[in-house]
């Protein structure tokens, strides 16, 4: 809108000036030119369409040199009682020689007080818009015709107001100050300053009017001192498809969302932080486009390089990226938020809210991304991070993904049909990928595991409770070799406690000699029938389900003694109830604690007395089903030693035995 204003101005002082000067060499310098005034407002106005009125009096010389002097000009808006534009006083002085020979040269051109009001109403009505626009096209014009030069061009005190009803946005350009040396039309020269919404701002450079179509320009500015901008290159088509192809775009803001805020052109603070832009890029606007090629960028100590484009078209957009990144850390660009306190309510947090995919519709998506180091907020950093995505009306299709965590790998690929109900589908495949290193909460101390295997995921929904209750795949895991540190896995229980609660209690570790695992995913529950591993002599043994719609967990580890004997008692472990807090508890039914204590103990009499603790066990069971326990009694199991606690069970039991009870 403010071009159009400049258009405006433009286009009266070339036709007022050429009017003028044209009768200058035919007219003494005494005729009263008052009295043609509305001829040249009836001019002007088939001329540029707009209403115009020449206010004060309106003087041409010759003597002592030539010069046209007006009172000002006041041009009426199409729509509304604001007046589109308002000047005080006009003055120019022309070289009276190259005017006999139909050749306007200025010497000084000054214009007080220009004030600017472009509004648009809540119907969306601008003032500067005919209510029906013409069909007849006029020829933009290729050059300023008969003007050779501008000469010393002063505008002072110019006020621009920009008001939209819609948006109910208001921005006022004020006290801008505007001077130029336009002697030679091939590199006018200019400066300007004054506010933008109360910021202060700079410009100077230089422009070349020898011609209308390509038109060379030099921009260096300053807003508040600390952010500039310097660009070198061209204004395409300005009375068409206006556009600019800048060769050279460099530009340094320390705060930009910071100044945008100041400038009221950000009403709200954004999600992400923005720090120590550097830009440097060679960049092309046009009407549908925005084109940036060469880039080089630095926010937030993050180096990007790399071409990208956006183009708007009727129905969808286009978007295309090829970046690079050298170090990306999410930590940087996303604010520190506080953390949540937990909820009392313990169950799912799904919800039904939309997740919106009408983006993979509306834009028609080429990206390669590249990043050397990802930090993410929850995950590790990632090596050699590539992404390759491309949406073509409304598939959204990831041809890659792919990334390093020390010797691991991952390499992955998926689909997105952003439809109602969105569907998702993703699979990848995984080497040696330290398992440690995604756990969070304190428990990646407690092991190194490189795991390999592969992954399949399908699921659909609107929102995320629907995802979750679509939630179908496959996930394979194995690893040849690891350690589990921080905890004595010869009692599980303890051990799986301190696990869930990141706590860790003892300096050792025990050696994994392999793992493996199988999921099945269906309707948003995981299950395992098959977990196996190998330690302390023992192979774990594991099986249960996780159910994602319910939150819970129910799982079982048993230990199968390998060797004679052992040390200590080992008791399998339930992990059970909710996911916001599960529960590891020792098994203690007869089988699995008789089996438990006779391999400790080793031996036929070992055996013959876990088979005796193990029916002792039975009988105590049957026993608490028709009796309750007395007050200030617990409701354990009844045997002649301490059995609630799993660390001294061995020890116990062994007492027991040697008091020949």
């Amino acid at each position: 809108m403010a071009v159009k204003a400049i258009k405006i101005l433009v286009i009266l002082f070339i036709v007022l000036f050429l009017g003028a000067g044209g009768a200058l060499y035919i007219v003494p310098n005494y005729l009263d030119w008052n009295a043609y005034k509305p001829q040249v407002e009836a001019f002007l106005k088939s001329v540029t369409g707009y209403t115009v009125q020449l206010k004060g009096d309106m003087s041409i010389k010759t003597m002592p040199e030539a010069s046209i002097s007006l009172g000002g000009v006041v041009v009426k808006g199409f729509q509304g009682d604001e007046n589109l534009l308002e000047t005080g006083p006009i003055a120019a002085q022309l070289d009276l020689k190259n005017l006999l020979f139909m050749r306007v040269e200025f010497k000084r051109l000054s214009v007080e007080k220009p004030t600017v009001m472009l509004t648009r109403d809540d119907a969306g009505v601008a003032n500067w818009e005919p209510k029906t626009k013409s069909t007849r096209q006029s020829a933009a014009p290729t050059d300023l015709g008969p003007i050779k030069a501008l000469g010393d061009v002063v505008l002072s005190n110019i006020n621009l107001t920009f008001a939209d009803a819609q948006s109910k946005v208001t921005h006022k350009l004020e006290n801008v100050q505007l001077s130029a040396d336009g002697h030679n039309l091939s590199k006018v020269t200019y400066n300007l300053s004054g506010t933008l919404n109360t910021v202060p701002f700079k410009l100077n450079g230089w422009v070349g009017l020898s011609l209308l179509q390509d038109i060379p320009l030099e921009i260096n500015a300053a807003v508040d001192d600390s952010n500039t901008l310097a660009a070198r290159g061209f204004v395409i088509e300005p009375f068409g498809h206006a556009g600019l192809n800048f060769s050279q775009f460099d530009l340094v803001a320390p705060k930009p969302f910071e100044l945008m805020q100041r400038l009221g052109l950000m009403a709200t603070t954004p999600a992400i932080i923005v720090q120590g832009v550097d830009l440097k890029t060679k960049l092309q606007l046009e009407a549908n486009k925005v084109e940036l090629n060469q880039t080089q960028l630095m926010v937030n100590n993050t180096k990007i390089v790399g071409d990208m484009s956006y183009e708007t078209g009727d129905k969808v957009n286009f978007i295309k990226a090829a970046l690079k990144l050298n170090d990306f850390d999410m930590a940087n660009f996303f604010p520190a938020r506080e953390e949540e306190k937990k909820s009392d309510r313990m169950g799912p947090p799904w919800n039904d809210d939309l997740i919106d995919t009408s983006f993979f519709r509306r834009n028609n998506m080429r990206v390669d991304l590249e990043v050397g180091k990802l930090k993410g907020l929850m995950t590790p950093v990632l090596e050699d991070v590539q992404v390759k995505l491309n949406v073509e009306n409304g598939v959204a299709l990831l041809d890659t993904a792919s990334f390093k965590v020390g010797k691991g790998e991952f390499r992955g690929n998926g689909r997105l049909d952003a439809g109602s109900p969105a569907r998702y589908q993703f699979r990848g495949k995984y080497s040696m990928l330290p398992l440690e290193k995604f756990i969070s909460g304190g428990k990646a101390d407690y092991l190194e595991l490189p795991l390999s295997g592969e992954m399949e995921f399908l699921f659909s929904g609107n929102n995320t409770q629907e995802i979750v209750e679509s939630l179908g795949g496959k996930v394979s895991a194995q690893a040849d070799a690891g350690l589990v540190k921080g905890v004595n896995l010869a009692d599980p229980a303890i051990a799986l406690t301190n696990f869930l609660t990141g706590k860790k209690v003892l300096d050792k570790q025990e050696k994994i000699a392999s793992l493996s695992a199988n999921l099945d995913i269906t309707n948003g529950v995981i299950r395992n029938d098959d977990l196996s591993f190998d330690a302390l002599n023992m192979t774990f043994k594991g099986k249960g389900k996780i159910d994602l719609v319910k939150w819970t967990i129910g799982y079982r580890l048993d230990p199968i003694t390998k060797g004679d004997s052992l040390a200590n008692i080992v008791l399998g472990v339930r992990v059970q109830g909710s996911l916001d807090s599960p529960l590891a508890v020792p098994i203690m039914d007869s089988k699995t604690t008789g089996a438990a204590i006779g391999t400790a103990l080793g031996g036929p009499v070992g055996g013959g007395v876990g088979a005796l603790i193990g029916s002792m066990l039975d009988g105590n069971k049957e026993q608490e089903k028709n009796q309750k326990p007395a007050q200030g009694q617990s409701g354990t199991v009844n045997l002649p030693f301490d059995f609630s606690d799993v660390n001294k069970l061995d020890e116990n039991v062994r007492k027991f035995l040697s008091q020949g009870k």
